[in-house]
């Protein structure tokens, strides 16, 4: 049975203090891995005084101070990126919502599946997982996340977790700290399990930020996160396992201020002023941004001419149509899922049900959607570094499966040689 175990979980750490975290330099060889991705982003947020085990960590790995998911800046994307090396372009799977012409159907991946007859989700991936490469070279992998749709990770083989808990998030009757604790809690149960390549989804600070903003809550969020960080650390060394384990904390997402809600739905919504004029659409994604998949793909130039004229750009809060060049640029879509509009609204805009329950959003283009925290350590790492230039967190698949010796032969993004000690 799952516990309530935040009060455990905090308490339980020997360490973390107020005043800063030490932890040794790793001395072994990378044989095992832990990944984990906390919603949210924003790395301004983590710092000595937040994330005092976190920035342990940092001084004896490498930070990157200027990391980056890729766009569309959506869960779906956001985890399969670094989970495979490669875009949405050719992982197949461009936001936790679209429409796919090949199928003639949105599909959707989250705490609800729509997928075509038949399938799973993890059928629509075009590319293998770090966790199907760890499995094709014997070793054992785990994840915890929030919901059923991430039954993706199990890639294209449907093997490659062997230990895949998909807690409903929605379903669950405490807070979203204890959804948080439990989960770390099970993910120190795998590696005490033997778990090789080992990964966990943290809910809490995105779901704080939604609610309350970049304020004093968010940054208690994300300490008690730091000290769930803490105690897992504690757990790879009482194991023996922290000397080989190579160690990522990082997002799958930012997230922008939207104090500006615009409706999603009715007459003064993208769809409705589009169908107002005849333009017909098959299906729309909105967040801080619209993917806009028309009936009749022809009149694309008609209904961009439109939204990009400046009274509808006003009204809808709209800051320009992406063109086919920046799409296919950032290799956001692949070609039977090419939305026929990508609206990118203004920074301050999110698209919604009104009347608007959230302060933040993220899937856009805005920094704040795309700037994410991400520190690596352990052995095969320099010890130290911190790396100012951009990266992307897709980046993170090749360069473990280089520290562990797998093969990911469909990735696509560099291995980050600047965290490597050779």
């Amino acid at each position: 049975m799952r516990l309530h175990l935040s009060v455990l979980l905090l308490s339980a750490v020997l360490c973390a203090t107020a005043n800063g975290q030490s932890y040794p330099a790793a001395a072994g060889t990378p044989r095992h891995a832990v990944i984990v991705f906390i919603d949210g982003g924003h790395p301004e947020l983590y710092d000595a005084e937040t994330t005092p085990a976190i920035m342990a960590l940092a001084r004896v790995g490498t930070r990157f101070t200027a990391a980056e998911v890729g766009f569309p800046s959506d869960s779906m994307p956001g985890i399969l990126g670094p989970l495979t090396g490669a875009p949405p372009a050719v992982t197949g799977v461009p936001y936790d919502v679209y429409y796919d012409r090949a199928f003639g159907q949105a599909i959707e991946i989250t705490e609800e599946i729509h997928v075509p007859a038949g399938r799973a989700p993890h059928d629509l991936l075009r590319v293998p997982t770090l966790f199907e490469a760890a499995k094709a070279k014997g070793m054992k992998t785990s994840f915890i996340s929030k919901h059923i749709g991430y039954e993706i990770l199990q890639g294209r083989s449907g093997k490659g977790v062997d230990m895949l808990a998909l807690p409903e998030l929605a379903n669950y009757k405490g807070s979203n700290a204890d959804f948080d604790a439990e989960n770390f809690a099970l993910l120190e149960e795998h590696i005490r399990g033997g778990s090789d390549v080992a990964g966990v989804y943290v809910v809490a600070p995105n779901y704080t930020m939604k609610d309350k903003g970049l304020g004093a809550q968010t940054r208690a969020s994300i300490t008690i996160i730091d000290r769930a960080v803490a105690h897992l650390v504690e757990t790879l060394r009482a194991t023996g396992r922290y000397d080989d384990t190579v160690i990522v904390i990082t997002s799958d997402h930012g997230n922008s201020e939207t104090p500006i809600a615009i409706a999603k739905s009715g007459p003064a919504s993208i769809t409705g002023v589009l169908e107002g004029r005849g333009i017909k659409t098959v299906h729309v994604t909105y967040d801080n941004l619209a993917l806009v998949y028309l009936a009749d793909p022809a009149r694309r130039a008609e209904a961009a001419a439109f939204l990009e004229a400046p009274e509808t750009r006003q009204a809808l809060g709209i800051e320009r149509i992406a063109s086919a060049e920046e799409l296919a640029r950032w290799r956001a879509f692949a070609p039977d899922q090419l939305p026929d509009l990508v609206v990118l609204c203004r920074p301050d805009v999110v698209y919604t049900k009104l009347p608007a329950k959230k302060r933040m959003e993220h899937g856009g283009m805005n920094a704040a959607d795309l700037r994410v925290p991400l520190i690596i350590a352990g052995p095969g790492i320099k010890h130290g570094e911190t790396v100012a230039d951009w990266v992307s967190t897709t980046s993170i698949g090749p360069t473990l499966a280089r520290l562990l010796g797998l093969a990911l032969p469909d990735a696509t993004a560099p291995v980050l040689v600047r965290a490597l000690d050779n």
